[in-house]
């Protein structure tokens, strides 16, 4: 990480900043589905403010907002110009006690934050563009486990959007988050159903298909093959739904599911097949 006078840098900040601009996202108008991020981040952690956010060079851009008056700040006020530093969401539970951000603008004035919990958007490259990011003007102590993970499967769903856009020159990006594997969910009262597995992270999933009545919060177990994941419903809507992992998935097993893909295999993982390469025991 390099440090300037106002903000910290990335090591990789050139690239990163290419990865941005390669997605043209920014100053674009609002459209619906990161419209829906944010009212839902609002709506899961009870919070006044959520955004979906892009660190440009200079400044923090807000693609999609509720409780925030602004449209952009400079970097160096931008909470999340410390969340993209790492691929963990970052949380202050109190901005005044941090020394970070104690004298920050944004604390000593309006809008006042005090809690904030950003994950950050990670590209298929590893480049942290962005967040979902929410916010309070009261301190919080409680953000657990179970609500980070949440958070970062609301960031999946932003980013899944972002890469199903991606310019045709991209498309290697497009398929590593586009990825086209099929599973299954099942439940406490919830029959065992197919699914597309229309986006996956280490940390989460997005799912399609004809879902059985799902509860959010509710627990749900995800099977890909002979790979079963316990997870939480983050929210759910019509046919689609975003689940957050209790642990996260083993990045070598990810990878290889990706590398199917991008190999033109799309056929659904079959009952009992392994990835070629040692993997650890199916998550439990």
């Amino acid at each position: 990480m390099l440090v300037d006078r106002r903000f910290p840098v990335p090591d990789d900040e050139a690239s990163r900043l290419d990865a941005l601009k390669r997605y043209a996202i920014l100053d674009t108008a609002p459209e619906p589905v990161f419209n829906d991020v944010v009212r839902i981040a609002q709506r899961v952690f009870s919070v006044p403010s959520s955004a979906v956010s892009f660190v440009d060079d200079d400044r923090q851009w807000l693609k999609a907002r509720r409780g925030i008056d602004f449209a952009e700040t400079r970097r160096e006020d931008a909470f999340c110009a410390h969340t993209i530093l790492s691929n963990a969401p970052m949380v202050v539970p109190d901005a005044m006690v941090d020394p970070r951000f104690n004298e920050n603008a944004l604390v000593v004035h309006a809008p006042h934050i005090r809690f904030y919990a950003g994950a950050p958007l990670t590209t298929p490259g590893g480049f942290n563009i962005g967040t979902v990011c929410i916010i309070d003007s009261v301190p919080r102590a409680d953000f657990c486990a179970r609500e980070r993970r949440q958070l970062a499967a609301l960031a999946t769903v932003a980013m899944a959007e972002l890469d199903r856009r991606a310019p045709p020159g991209d498309q290697r990006g497009l398929l590593r988050h586009g990825v086209a594997l099929h599973g299954s969910v099942s439940g406490y009262g919830i029959v065992q159903t197919l699914v597309e597995i229309a986006n996956i992270s280490t940390r989460g999933a997005l799912i399609r298909g004809s879902l059985p009545p799902l509860q959010h919060q509710g627990g749900l177990i995800l099977t890909i093959g002979n790979t079963v994941v316990v997870t939480t419903v983050a929210w759910c809507r019509d046919d689609t739904a975003g689940l957050a992992f209790q642990n996260p998935i083993d990045p070598i097993l990810l990878a290889w599911m990706n590398d199917r893909i991008l190999a033109g295999d799309r056929r659904p993982v079959a009952a009992g097949e392994r990835a070629p390469i040692a993997v650890p025991p199916p998550l439990a």
